[in-house]
């Protein structure tokens, strides 16, 4: 997947496409491929989550007050594991 990281930086994947992902070596859409990852790894799951919500509340819903709720219920993950280095 490291050849694939520009996917986790859309907030919106394409889900009915396919297209050879080499990081992979197999069609699939990149929605597939995030979930692929994600599944893998829960700490990585739980993140990219909260940076699509961070995201939606700054971006496309523009709400203040969801945002703030996001920053108050914010749990830290701990340290980047050195797997996805």
């Amino acid at each position: 997947m490291k050849t694939n990281w520009r996917l986790f930086h859309q907030t919106a994947p394409d889900a009915k496409h396919k297209q050879f992902l080499f990081g992979l070596n197999e069609y699939v859409t990149q929605q597939e491929a995030i979930d692929i990852a994600l599944d893998t790894e829960p700490k990585l799951k739980q993140t990219y989550e909260t940076y699509l919500a961070l995201h939606d509340a700054l971006m496309v819903k523009k709400h203040p007050t969801e945002l703030a709720n996001l920053l108050a219920t914010y749990e830290p993950n701990g340290p980047v594991p050195t797997v996805w280095l």
